[in-house]
């Protein structure tokens, strides 16, 4: 492809909640190659804001730009994944870019590019600018340029500035989270020692700190806590009871 220009362009979910890869270019088993071509603003709700690479080698040469792209889950710009061939080897994909630009895409992984098992990305003199993967939903591995899940990334002159991972809907999720599970504990002593006012045979409190949904090491410290008041306590399997 030369001399081209992609914008705001989307691959959305269909109805069986299917497709949404490679917002402006999907392409399968094949050999592709970019010279001056420019993806601005285009969107996949799931991988591959602009491209998704499966099973091919792909060159970009210079003077391309890939700016404003997004995806819901892995590859703000771009997304490499593979194939797996019939005797269960992966066969992955292949990026060499040289001189080019990457700047402000989005993901949950991988800001501006996703690179899974058995796929390679060779980065000669790229800029990687104010990329960012969101941290949020089921997907937030991180990298705010790039993500590399067990594949191989390699670096030739290449600058990544002012990349993001931490957001502060990131911030607010762990917040939140360390407030319920401390609500969640002290919930669970205080509604034991609630019971014992009305039971002849008392509840010992630190049961009630297991009803979180760490299993089973909540019920392993509330365990733990009273042998260190008591060492005749044995509270473990108790424990595990609210332990949810």
């Amino acid at each position: 492809i030369k001399n081209g220009t992609f914008t705001e362009n989307k691959a959305l979910f269909n109805e069986k909640g299917s497709g949404a890869l490679g917002g402006a270019v999907y392409v399968a088993a094949a050999k592709l190659s970019f010279n001056n071509v420019d993806m601005y603003r285009n969107h996949a709700d799931k991988n591959g804001g602009a491209v998704l690479q499966n099973n091919i080698d792909l060159n970009i040469d210079s003077s391309c730009e890939f700016i404003g792209n997004s995806a819901g889950e892995h590859g703000g710009a771009f997304y490499l994944t593979y194939k797996t061939l019939s005797d269960g080897t992966k066969d992955g994909s292949l990026l060499n870019a040289t001189k080019t630009l990457f700047k402000e895409n989005t993901a949950q992984a991988g800001g501006a590019i996703s690179i899974r098992s058995a796929c390679e990305a060779n980065l000669n003199e790229v800029e990687l600018i104010n990329n960012s993967a969101t941290g949020v939903g089921k997907d937030a591995m991180g990298g705010g340029a790039v993500y590399v899940g067990y594949g191989k990334l390699n670096l030739t002159n290449t600058t990544a500035t002012a990349n993001t991972f931490l957001s502060a809907a990131t911030i607010m999720i762990i917040v939140m989270g360390v407030i319920a599970f401390g609500m969640g504990t002290a919930g669970g002593v205080l509604l034991a020692k609630f019971m014992n006012l009305f039971l002849k045979n008392k509840i010992n409190p630190l049961i009630g700190s297991a009803g979180v949904s760490a299993v089973p090491m909540a019920a392993r410290v509330s365990n733990m806590v009273g042998q260190k008041n008591n060492p005749s306590n044995f509270l473990l399997m108790h424990a595990m009871g609210p332990n949810v």
